[in-house]
């Protein structure tokens, strides 16, 4: 968990087996006045070759995902898309051929009509770069889905 307003570091704590929770003191956020809209968090379970992500909860629960990553330059993002591991298919697209500033880039997903399973977000950026052409950028983040989470 971080802030990069404030530039807080939560060190890295482990969930044991069959636990699904974590809880952060809000005196400590609030001795550090972190602003708790500006909190980051990735959870992550290690299995087999490749870790794959599982939301996270701050505060109440959504009605959708929202992934945020950060670009360091100002990028379009020309492939935007989440799909099912399963069997392929594409649950949702949404490209920007315009240019983003640089910074936070908020992807918002409604995954309540989705079944259970493990899904990827693919990204491609064309970043900007001074007196060079964009710079194209590609990662895919697997993750874990399963409506119930929205109840």
């Amino acid at each position: 968990m971080q802030s990069l307003k404030i530039n807080y570091l939560l060190n890295e704590a482990n969930l044991t087996p069959g636990s699904s929770s974590f809880r952060v003191s809000t005196r400590v956020l609030k001795q550090a006045q972190v602003p708790p809209d500006s909190l980051r968090t990735l959870a992550w379970i290690s299995s087999g070759t490749q870790p794959f992500y599982v939301p996270v909860i701050l505060g109440q629960n959504s009605s959708e995902y929202q992934f945020v990553f950060f670009t360091e330059r100002s990028a379009s993002f020309p492939k935007l898309e989440i799909v099912r591991v399963k069997d392929g298919q594409r649950v949702y697209k949404n490209p920007r051929s315009s240019s983003q500033a640089a910074g936070e880039v908020f992807v918002n997903w409604d995954g309540r009509k989705q079944p259970a399973g493990r899904y990827e977000l693919r990204i491609t950026a064309l970043q900007e770069q001074e007196g060079k052409p964009p710079k194209p950028l590609s990662q895919v983040i697997t993750f874990e889905h399963n409506p119930s989470w929205f109840k």
